[in-house]
């Protein structure tokens, strides 16, 4: 019960709208969870209620979704165009009206952002302790990489709202690509734990079978995020998005190289498995193929190995029925028994005309 108040009152603290206190909250509840308790009194209703309350500080309040972003985007002149009916001009009012709420709230509430990074220190503390994940499981160790990866995404797509309108205060607040880019720097560390847990990509070989829908989770994790990630590297990489926004060129340019160096560490966690480990991946060959689209010659260098690895394995029976080009086909058989070649000798009369024509009569 006593901890049960203890963790009520942090929960108070971390749904502020402070951003001090929360982040006080989140640095206090840290200590608690790290150095006060027993990690082998703790129980599995304990780290429901930490992770659902470390998770929900991975979130944006209030942002908005793609669909009005989108809508937002469509100009002002909208309502003008022939054949637009009025509904489509009453979603897009009330797409702008809920991308100025969002941006008028970011600039009262703009030091609410340091509780995004504050949270992924802790998650990334507590996740980086082996007596803590042997505590917490499988299960919640998921469950917080999910919600960092989904945190990620809000940031990025909060960081794309807020480069379209820049901000007039004296105060700057971190940016929340800078938080995305952190994240995504511990998202590659829990990765890399995932692929090297044997009872993870081998599910059926795990001795306790309830920790096989964990482990089937965090295979989906896997490669959902190592294709979120190639997904930011080729955006990041393309001229496009070097034109949006008011980021300095320094620093996209930094951001980029940190990212390629991220996605050269994930794909050096794969190339350490083993074959038929690798193989349980072998859905994310079509995203190994996507990253020989990088401009970076180390990714493509790897993403070949892991091609070639794939494509022996699990790839070369689907290869199996494919005939190389001008390798001829096996001899049919006639009904009688004996072997016809797959080519039928020519007529009759053109054989019989080959024969008795010498060069001085095909010429005439």
């Amino acid at each position: 019960c006593l901890i049960e108040e203890v963790l009520g009152m942090f929960n108070s603290c971390l749904i502020s709208d402070s951003g001090p206190l929360a982040v006080r909250g989140l640095l206090r509840l840290h200590k608690f969870v790290y150095e006060d308790l027993d990690k082998h009194a703790i129980t599995d209703d304990f780290w429901a209620t930490v992770c659902h309350m470390l998770r929900r500080c991975l979130s944006v309040r209030g942002l908005p979704t793609p669909g009005h972003i989108s809508a937002s985007a469509g100009g002002a002149g909208t309502d003008e165009k022939e054949g637009k009916e009025d509904d489509a001009y009453a979603q897009q009012q009330e797409a702008l009206a809920m991308m100025n709420e969002f941006v008028l709230e970011e600039e009262l509430l703009a030091d609410r952002r340091y509780i995004g990074s504050n949270a992924v220190m802790v998650i990334g503390s507590l996740l980086g302790s082996k007596a803590i994940v042997e505590s917490m499981g499988l299960r919640w160790y998921v469950f917080l990489g999910t919600g960092l990866g989904r945190g990620i995404e809000d940031w990025e797509q909060a960081a794309r709202i807020m480069a379209m309108y820049p901000s007039q205060s004296l105060i700057v607040p971190p940016d929340y690509q800078e938080n995305a880019l952190y994240g995504r720097k511990y998202m590659v560390k829990f990765l890399t734990y995932l692929i090297g847990k044997k009872d993870v990509l081998n599910p059926e070989k795990s001795a306790d079978s309830d920790s096989k829908p964990s482990a089937t989770a965090a295979k989906s994790l896997i490669k959902e995020r190592s294709e979120a990630l190639l997904s930011s590297l080729l955006l990041k990489e393309s001229s496009a998005l070097r034109s949006v926004g008011t980021i300095p060129e320094a620093a996209r340019a930094l951001e980029l190289k940190r990212t390629t160096e991220m996605m050269c560490n994930l794909l050096d966690a794969f190339q350490k498995l083993d074959d038929p480990r690798l193989f349980t991946l072998a859905a994310l060959t079509p995203t190994f193929s996507a990253c020989m689209q990088s401009k970076s010659e180390s990714i493509r260098q790897r993403v070949h190995g892991l091609v070639q690895r794939m494509f022996k394995g699990p790839l070369s029976e689907r290869l199996e029925g494919i005939s190389p080009v001008g390798k001829k086909k096996p001899i049919a058989a006639s009904p009688s028994g004996e072997s016809v070649d797959s080519v039928p000798p020519p007529p009759l009369e053109t054989r019989e005309l080959t024969e008795e024509s010498t060069p001085e009569e095909s010429k005439d």
